[in-house]
């Protein structure tokens, strides 16, 4: 599964936002599923959403683009 980096974005603008995000961790982590998140660009959302349960990131922050 692959997240829209709309999420990230609207991580500490939006309250329920963040719970979306653990219910999707979650979520993979229980139907054995890989979970992406796109969009990570700095390393405070590199932090929190390693907090929240995610492992697999892309994003500016991660690595540009080949």
């Amino acid at each position: 599964m692959k997240t829209d980096r709309g999420f990230v974005k609207t991580m500490g603008t939006h309250g329920h936002t963040v719970d979306v995000l653990r219910l999707m961790a979650d979520l993979g982590e229980r139907l054995d599923k890989t979970v992406i998140i796109e969009g990570v660009e700095t390393q405070a959302e590199q932090d929190q959403l390693r907090a929240l349960g995610f492992r697999y990131m892309q994003g500016f922050h991660i690595g540009r683009p080949v």
